[in-house]
Protein backbone atom coordinates (compact mmCIF):
# COMPACT_ATOMS: atom_id res chain seq x y z
CA UNK A 1 0.00 0.00 0.00
CA UNK A 2 1.34 3.55 -1.23
CA UNK A 3 0.50 6.77 0.61
CA UNK A 4 0.51 10.56 -0.81
CA UNK A 5 -0.49 13.66 0.71
CA UNK A 6 -2.90 15.21 -1.49
CA UNK A 7 -4.11 19.32 -0.79
CA UNK A 8 -6.63 21.03 -1.55
CA UNK A 9 -6.05 25.02 -1.82
CA UNK A 10 -8.61 27.06 -1.31
CA UNK A 11 -9.25 31.06 -0.94
CA UNK A 12 -9.91 30.61 2.58
CA UNK A 13 -9.01 27.07 4.06
CA UNK A 14 -6.64 24.45 3.00
CA UNK A 15 -7.59 20.70 3.37
CA UNK A 16 -4.59 18.32 3.07
CA UNK A 17 -5.56 14.51 3.26
CA UNK A 18 -3.48 10.81 3.29
CA UNK A 19 -4.47 9.09 0.49
CA UNK A 20 -3.89 5.19 -0.07
CA UNK A 21 -3.16 4.19 -4.11
CA UNK A 22 -6.93 2.60 -3.08
CA UNK A 23 -8.28 5.68 -3.30
CA UNK A 24 -8.68 5.76 0.48
CA UNK A 25 -8.78 8.80 2.78
CA UNK A 26 -6.52 7.69 5.73
CA UNK A 27 -6.51 11.47 7.18
CA UNK A 28 -7.72 14.13 6.12
CA UNK A 29 -6.95 17.88 8.26
CA UNK A 30 -8.70 21.85 7.69
CA UNK A 31 -6.56 25.13 8.29
CA UNK A 32 -8.13 28.18 7.24
CA UNK A 33 -6.01 31.13 6.56
CA UNK A 34 -6.50 34.76 5.40
CA UNK A 35 -3.44 34.81 2.99
CA UNK A 36 -5.22 37.08 0.48
CA UNK A 37 -1.97 38.27 -1.49
CA UNK A 38 0.29 36.72 0.64
CA UNK A 39 1.88 33.93 -1.08
CA UNK A 40 4.19 33.14 1.85
CA UNK A 41 1.17 32.93 4.34
CA UNK A 42 -0.84 30.49 2.06
CA UNK A 43 2.43 28.24 1.97
CA UNK A 44 2.50 28.33 6.02
CA UNK A 45 -1.28 27.42 5.98
CA UNK A 46 -0.60 24.27 3.57
CA UNK A 47 2.02 23.23 6.02
CA UNK A 48 0.45 23.23 8.81
CA UNK A 49 -2.68 21.73 7.36
CA UNK A 50 -0.17 18.73 5.79
CA UNK A 51 1.51 18.49 9.60
CA UNK A 52 -1.78 17.42 11.16
CA UNK A 53 -3.48 15.20 8.60
CA UNK A 54 0.66 13.58 8.50
CA UNK A 55 -0.12 13.31 12.51
CA UNK A 56 -3.95 11.68 12.05
CA UNK A 57 -2.63 9.17 10.08
CA UNK A 58 0.30 8.23 12.49
CA UNK A 59 2.21 7.50 9.19
CA UNK A 60 6.37 8.81 9.14
CA UNK A 61 6.86 11.52 6.83
CA UNK A 62 9.03 9.20 5.32
CA UNK A 63 6.24 6.55 4.07
CA UNK A 64 4.61 9.63 2.50
CA UNK A 65 5.90 8.78 -0.93
CA UNK A 66 4.70 11.85 -3.35
CA UNK A 67 2.38 15.13 -2.62
CA UNK A 68 -0.07 16.89 -5.04
CA UNK A 69 -1.80 20.13 -4.56
CA UNK A 70 -5.18 21.64 -6.19
CA UNK A 71 -5.07 25.18 -6.65
CA UNK A 72 -8.45 27.75 -7.54
CA UNK A 73 -6.86 28.91 -11.32
CA UNK A 74 -5.06 27.59 -14.34
CA UNK A 75 -1.80 25.82 -14.02
CA UNK A 76 1.26 24.94 -16.04
CA UNK A 77 1.09 21.47 -14.49
CA UNK A 78 4.56 20.56 -16.41
CA UNK A 79 6.52 23.14 -14.79
CA UNK A 80 4.08 23.13 -11.50
CA UNK A 81 2.85 27.17 -11.35
CA UNK A 82 -0.30 28.61 -11.09
CA UNK A 83 -0.83 31.24 -14.21
CA UNK A 84 -2.83 33.18 -11.36
CA UNK A 85 -4.85 32.10 -8.27
CA UNK A 86 -7.85 34.79 -8.51
CA UNK A 87 -9.14 33.71 -5.13
CA UNK A 88 -5.80 34.15 -3.52
CA UNK A 89 -4.92 37.29 -5.62
CA UNK A 90 -2.04 36.11 -6.83
CA UNK A 91 -0.10 35.73 -10.08
CA UNK A 92 2.68 33.30 -11.57
CA UNK A 93 2.80 31.46 -8.15
CA UNK A 94 5.62 29.17 -8.04
CA UNK A 95 3.97 26.29 -6.16
CA UNK A 96 5.80 23.59 -7.04
CA UNK A 97 9.34 24.35 -5.89
CA UNK A 98 7.94 26.65 -3.16
CA UNK A 99 5.17 23.90 -1.47
CA UNK A 100 8.11 21.27 -1.80
CA UNK A 101 10.81 23.06 0.28
CA UNK A 102 8.37 23.74 2.88
CA UNK A 103 7.23 19.75 2.73
CA UNK A 104 10.15 17.89 1.50
CA UNK A 105 8.76 16.31 -1.20
CA UNK A 106 8.34 16.49 -5.04
CA UNK A 107 4.91 17.95 -5.74
CA UNK A 108 2.67 17.73 -8.54
CA UNK A 109 0.28 20.64 -9.73
CA UNK A 110 -3.26 20.44 -10.89
CA UNK A 111 -6.48 22.85 -10.83
CA UNK A 112 -8.83 22.03 -8.33
CA UNK A 113 -11.59 21.30 -10.55
CA UNK A 114 -9.93 19.15 -12.80
CA UNK A 115 -8.91 17.29 -9.72
CA UNK A 116 -12.15 16.91 -8.68
CA UNK A 117 -13.67 15.59 -11.98
CA UNK A 118 -10.94 13.01 -11.60
CA UNK A 119 -12.11 12.81 -8.26
CA UNK A 120 -15.23 11.84 -9.05
CA UNK A 121 -14.02 9.27 -11.63
CA UNK A 122 -11.68 7.60 -9.59
CA UNK A 123 -14.33 6.95 -6.30
CA UNK A 124 -17.28 8.61 -7.06
CA UNK A 125 -20.38 9.20 -9.28
CA UNK A 126 -18.22 8.73 -12.86
CA UNK A 127 -16.27 5.28 -11.56
CA UNK A 128 -14.74 3.60 -14.21
CA UNK A 129 -15.55 6.03 -16.76
CA UNK A 130 -13.04 7.01 -20.01
CA UNK A 131 -15.42 9.80 -21.05
CA UNK A 132 -16.46 12.76 -18.61
CA UNK A 133 -17.34 16.04 -18.27
CA UNK A 134 -17.54 18.06 -15.14
CA UNK A 135 -19.67 21.52 -13.99
CA UNK A 136 -19.54 22.96 -10.94
CA UNK A 137 -21.45 25.67 -10.28
CA UNK A 138 -20.26 27.66 -6.78
CA UNK A 139 -19.93 31.30 -6.89
CA UNK A 140 -18.44 31.22 -10.04
CA UNK A 141 -18.90 28.14 -12.36
CA UNK A 142 -16.02 25.30 -12.58
CA UNK A 143 -15.31 22.46 -15.65
CA UNK A 144 -13.38 19.94 -16.56
CA UNK A 145 -13.13 17.45 -19.37
CA UNK A 146 -12.09 14.03 -19.35
CA UNK A 147 -11.43 12.13 -22.95
CA UNK A 148 -10.17 8.54 -23.13
CA UNK A 149 -9.21 7.80 -19.49
CA UNK A 150 -6.99 11.63 -19.60
CA UNK A 151 -7.67 15.36 -18.63
CA UNK A 152 -8.01 17.44 -21.45
CA UNK A 153 -5.29 19.63 -21.56
CA UNK A 154 -5.26 21.64 -25.05
CA UNK A 155 -1.72 23.55 -26.17
CA UNK A 156 -2.14 25.74 -23.13
CA UNK A 157 -2.92 23.72 -20.45
CA UNK A 158 -6.00 26.32 -20.06
CA UNK A 159 -8.92 23.80 -20.78
CA UNK A 160 -12.18 23.29 -19.53
CA UNK A 161 -13.06 27.04 -19.16
CA UNK A 162 -17.12 25.86 -19.46
CA UNK A 163 -18.32 28.58 -17.26
CA UNK A 164 -17.00 31.23 -20.26
CA UNK A 165 -18.20 29.63 -22.51
CA UNK A 166 -20.32 32.51 -24.07
CA UNK A 167 -24.29 32.20 -24.32
CA UNK A 168 -25.55 35.60 -25.10
CA UNK A 169 -22.49 37.93 -25.97
CA UNK A 170 -25.21 40.62 -25.16
CA UNK A 171 -26.11 38.98 -21.84
CA UNK A 172 -24.68 39.93 -18.18
CA UNK A 173 -21.48 41.07 -17.00
CA UNK A 174 -19.79 38.14 -15.75
CA UNK A 175 -17.39 38.00 -13.45
CA UNK A 176 -14.10 37.84 -15.86
CA UNK A 177 -15.26 41.18 -17.05
CA UNK A 178 -16.89 40.10 -20.17
CA UNK A 179 -20.90 39.70 -21.41
CA UNK A 180 -22.95 36.78 -21.49
CA UNK A 181 -20.72 33.76 -20.05
CA UNK A 182 -22.78 30.33 -18.69
CA UNK A 183 -21.23 31.55 -15.55
CA UNK A 184 -23.65 34.68 -15.48
CA UNK A 185 -26.61 32.64 -16.01
CA UNK A 186 -25.64 29.25 -13.85
CA UNK A 187 -24.02 29.91 -10.50
CA UNK A 188 -24.29 30.81 -7.16
CA UNK A 189 -23.76 34.35 -8.10
CA UNK A 190 -26.20 34.53 -11.31
CA UNK A 191 -28.61 33.37 -8.69
CA UNK A 192 -28.15 36.17 -6.56
CA UNK A 193 -27.67 39.15 -9.14
CA UNK A 194 -31.10 37.70 -10.76
CA UNK A 195 -33.04 37.26 -7.74
CA UNK A 196 -32.06 40.98 -6.26
CA UNK A 197 -32.71 42.73 -9.42
CA UNK A 198 -35.87 41.88 -9.17
CA UNK A 199 -36.19 42.40 -5.51
CA UNK A 200 -35.95 46.13 -6.41
CA UNK A 201 -38.47 45.81 -8.66
CA UNK A 202 -40.90 45.28 -6.10
CA UNK A 203 -40.72 41.42 -6.40
CA UNK A 204 -41.22 39.78 -3.00
CA UNK A 205 -39.42 36.97 -1.60
CA UNK A 206 -38.71 35.33 1.53
CA UNK A 207 -35.25 34.78 0.75
CA UNK A 208 -32.36 35.21 3.88
CA UNK A 209 -30.24 38.65 3.44
CA UNK A 210 -32.69 40.05 0.37
CA UNK A 211 -32.83 42.86 2.14
CA UNK A 212 -28.55 43.83 3.15
CA UNK A 213 -27.08 44.58 -0.10
CA UNK A 214 -23.65 44.46 1.38
CA UNK A 215 -23.67 40.13 2.42
CA UNK A 216 -24.03 37.38 -0.10
CA UNK A 217 -26.52 35.14 -0.34
CA UNK A 218 -25.22 31.26 0.71
CA UNK A 219 -26.42 28.11 -1.39
CA UNK A 220 -28.68 27.08 1.23
CA UNK A 221 -30.37 30.50 2.01
CA UNK A 222 -31.74 29.01 -1.65
CA UNK A 223 -32.73 26.06 -0.33
CA UNK A 224 -34.52 27.09 2.49
CA UNK A 225 -36.81 29.15 0.74
CA UNK A 226 -37.11 26.98 -1.87
CA UNK A 227 -38.86 24.70 0.34
CA UNK A 228 -41.05 27.16 2.08
CA UNK A 229 -42.04 27.88 -1.88
CA UNK A 230 -40.89 31.05 -2.38
CA UNK A 231 -41.85 31.73 -6.01
CA UNK A 232 -39.06 34.25 -6.70
CA UNK A 233 -36.65 31.61 -5.13
CA UNK A 234 -38.13 28.59 -7.50
CA UNK A 235 -37.81 30.58 -10.77
CA UNK A 236 -34.09 31.35 -10.17
CA UNK A 237 -33.38 27.78 -9.43
CA UNK A 238 -35.21 26.61 -12.80
CA UNK A 239 -33.41 29.41 -14.78
CA UNK A 240 -29.95 27.79 -13.85
CA UNK A 241 -31.06 24.60 -14.41
CA UNK A 242 -32.23 25.38 -17.37
CA UNK A 243 -29.09 27.41 -18.86
CA UNK A 244 -27.05 24.00 -17.32
CA UNK A 245 -29.53 22.15 -19.69
CA UNK A 246 -28.20 24.08 -22.80
CA UNK A 247 -24.91 23.81 -21.60
CA UNK A 248 -24.51 19.67 -20.95
CA UNK A 249 -26.85 19.82 -24.90
CA UNK A 250 -23.66 21.81 -26.05
CA UNK A 251 -21.01 19.67 -24.26
CA UNK A 252 -22.91 16.40 -25.39
CA UNK A 253 -23.15 17.05 -29.04
CA UNK A 254 -19.26 18.49 -28.76
CA UNK A 255 -17.84 15.57 -27.26
CA UNK A 256 -20.21 12.78 -26.59
CA UNK A 257 -19.15 11.85 -23.29
CA UNK A 258 -20.86 8.78 -20.74
CA UNK A 259 -21.75 11.08 -18.50
CA UNK A 260 -21.58 14.90 -16.81
CA UNK A 261 -20.98 15.05 -13.23
CA UNK A 262 -22.55 18.38 -11.71
CA UNK A 263 -21.33 19.59 -8.47
CA UNK A 264 -20.12 22.59 -6.32
CA UNK A 265 -22.13 24.58 -3.70
CA UNK A 266 -24.92 25.19 -5.77
CA UNK A 267 -25.26 21.46 -6.70
CA UNK A 268 -24.97 20.23 -3.52
CA UNK A 269 -27.29 22.86 -1.84
CA UNK A 270 -30.42 22.63 -4.37
CA UNK A 271 -29.28 19.48 -7.00
CA UNK A 272 -32.18 17.70 -6.06
CA UNK A 273 -34.62 20.48 -6.93
CA UNK A 274 -32.87 20.97 -10.32
CA UNK A 275 -31.57 18.04 -11.34
CA UNK A 276 -35.23 16.60 -13.56
CA UNK A 277 -35.64 19.98 -14.58
CA UNK A 278 -31.81 19.93 -16.26
CA UNK A 279 -32.55 17.04 -18.21
CA UNK A 280 -35.58 17.84 -19.19
CA UNK A 281 -33.59 20.63 -21.07
CA UNK A 282 -30.90 18.81 -22.02
CA UNK A 283 -33.03 16.18 -23.92
CA UNK A 284 -35.05 18.79 -25.38
CA UNK A 285 -32.48 20.26 -27.01
CA UNK A 286 -29.80 17.24 -28.21
CA UNK A 287 -30.37 16.02 -31.56
CA UNK A 288 -32.29 12.86 -32.21
CA UNK A 289 -30.10 10.07 -30.43
CA UNK A 290 -27.05 12.36 -28.99
CA UNK A 291 -28.36 11.98 -25.79
CA UNK A 292 -29.17 8.41 -25.70
CA UNK A 293 -27.43 6.30 -22.81
CA UNK A 294 -25.34 9.77 -21.33
CA UNK A 295 -25.97 9.87 -17.48
CA UNK A 296 -26.33 13.33 -15.81
CA UNK A 297 -25.77 12.48 -12.25
CA UNK A 298 -24.99 14.75 -8.96
CA UNK A 299 -21.58 14.87 -7.75
CA UNK A 300 -21.13 12.16 -4.86
CA UNK A 301 -17.04 12.57 -3.12
CA UNK A 302 -18.44 15.95 -1.83
CA UNK A 303 -15.58 17.98 -0.22
CA UNK A 304 -13.14 14.87 -0.63
CA UNK A 305 -13.10 15.22 -4.79
CA UNK A 306 -10.52 17.48 -5.04
CA UNK A 307 -8.18 15.83 -3.06
CA UNK A 308 -8.74 12.21 -4.34
CA UNK A 309 -8.49 13.51 -7.92
CA UNK A 310 -4.91 15.07 -6.65
CA UNK A 311 -4.16 11.60 -5.33
CA UNK A 312 -5.09 10.08 -7.92
CA UNK A 313 -2.64 12.01 -10.86
CA UNK A 314 0.23 12.28 -8.33
CA UNK A 315 -0.31 8.19 -8.17
CA UNK A 316 -0.45 8.24 -11.98
CA UNK A 317 2.92 10.48 -12.15
CA UNK A 318 4.17 7.94 -9.89
CA UNK A 319 3.68 4.93 -12.25
CA UNK A 320 0.85 3.84 -10.71
CA UNK A 321 -1.86 2.46 -12.38
CA UNK A 322 -5.00 4.34 -11.48
CA UNK A 323 -8.38 3.44 -13.23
Amino acid sequence: MANVLAIDLGGTKVMAAVVTNEGAVVASARQQHGAYGNWPDAVEAVKKAADKAVAKANVPWEEIQSVGIGVPGPVDHLNGLAFQLPNLGLVDVQIASDVGEVLGATVIVENDVDAGLVGEVWRGAARGRRHAVGLFPGTGLGGAIYVNGELVRGKTGITGEIGHMVMNPKGPRCGCGRRGCLEAYASRTAMENWVRKRYLKGYGTSLEGIDDPDSRIRSRAFLRAAQEGDTLTLRAIDRVSRYLGYAAANLIHLLSPEIIVFGGGVIEAVGPLMMDRLREVTAERCLPGCFDGIELAEAQCGDQATVLGVAAVTFRAMGYDIS
